[in-house]
């Protein structure tokens, strides 16, 4: 399975790929920049 990756530019734009994404639960709170319990 190839890895996507979504990307947020310097300027806040949010780059989707257009195929299946899937993350988990940490890598969601990294993109973002939260912490999980």
């Amino acid at each position: 399975m190839k890895r996507e990756i979504i990307t947020i530019s310097e300027n806040g734009n949010i780059h989707i790929p257009t195929t299946t994404i899937w993350m988990s639960v940490c890598e969601v709170a990294d993109l973002f920049g939260v912490l999980q319990n």
